[in-house]
């Protein structure tokens, strides 16, 4: 992998992650309209157990970088 390929990997996973945290506040400006913060907080806690889960997942079959 060349320079500038690793850059543009860092740089795109740096943008899927701040999209990822602005599509949550998002939401979670969305969800204390109708729900509790405890309810709110229980969701996002088992979303980020879920994601975690997904990410080991794609990790096991996705070679490291040489």
């Amino acid at each position: 992998m060349s320079e500038d390929e690793a850059s543009a990997l860092a740089n795109e996973d740096f943008a899927i992650g701040k999209d990822t945290s602005e599509l949550k506040a998002k939401w979670y400006k969305k969800m204390t309209k109708t729900l509790s913060e405890r309810t709110i907080a229980r969701f996002f806690h088992i979303d980020e157990k879920l994601d975690a889960a997904a990410d080991i997942a794609l990790a096991a079959n996705i070679p490291l970088i040489h």
